[in-house]
């Protein structure tokens, strides 16, 4: 009986390092729904560390972070474009990255996360400046979304709402072996002091993102 039970143990033992063994040699991406490769990450779009989410057609770009407006406070493109997508992955696997909209926190307008239309904000994207920019206008340009009667954009009596599944499966893909799908370097973006956050596929600019005295991003 001693020797069954020693074997038997001997044989649990075994198959337990095996599964350790399968599991590193195999490891699966992190995400909020079964079967789902989506991922967020901050890489390069054009030479711009861009906020881009990886899906099963290709990598979509969300923000251009072009803007230095606030370099002095440490927060480099760079340095947003990690923090912003890090955000994004963070409530994609919390599985409350299903609206983005526009409110206030502890009195700050802000770009947030909602999950469901006409919904309240749950969590924090970035600040704006109060009183400076317009919300719903960011929010679009942004996004670059600028027909609120079709596509992922949704006007109700709470504002502007992005639906973010509908978003990632029309926006468009960056073509395979582009530099966007490369992880963005250390060094920040040299742009132009007076260069502005712009959407992925927009030219046109977008207003400045001010420091938040919320949260550490700013």
């Amino acid at each position: 009986m001693r020797v069954y039970t020693e074997i038997s143990a001997a044989l649990f033992s075994l198959a337990s390092s095996l599964a350790v063994v399968a599991s590193v040699a195999n490891p699966q991406i992190v995400s909020a729904q079964d079967g789902a490769t989506t991922f967020f990450f901050c890489g390069m779009d054009g030479g711009v560390p861009t906020t881009l989410a990886h899906t099963d057609e290709g990598d979509v770009p969300i923000i251009r972070w072009t803007s230095n407006f606030f370099n002095d406070s440490g927060w480099t493109p760079q340095a947003r474009c990690e923090e912003v997508s890090e955000r994004f992955q963070k409530y994609y696997e919390q599985e409350v990255l299903d609206f983005i909209t526009t409110g206030v926190i502890n009195g700050e307008p802000v770009v947030c996360v909602a999950t469901e239309q006409d919904g309240p904000c749950v969590g924090l994207l970035l600040t704006l400046r109060r009183g400076v920019d317009d919300p719903d206008e960011t929010l679009q340009q942004l996004f670059n979304i600028r027909d609120t009667a079709t596509g992922p954009i949704y006007q109700s009596s709470q504002g502007l709402y992005i639906n973010v599944e509908e978003f990632l499966r029309s926006a468009p893909v960056q073509e395979e072996g582009s530099e966007s799908s490369e992880v963005a370097p250390a060094t920040p973006f040299e742009g132009s002091e007076n260069s502005e956050v712009v959407p992925a596929t927009q030219t046109v600019d977008a207003p400045a993102l001010a420091p938040d005295n919320t949260s550490p991003l700013w």
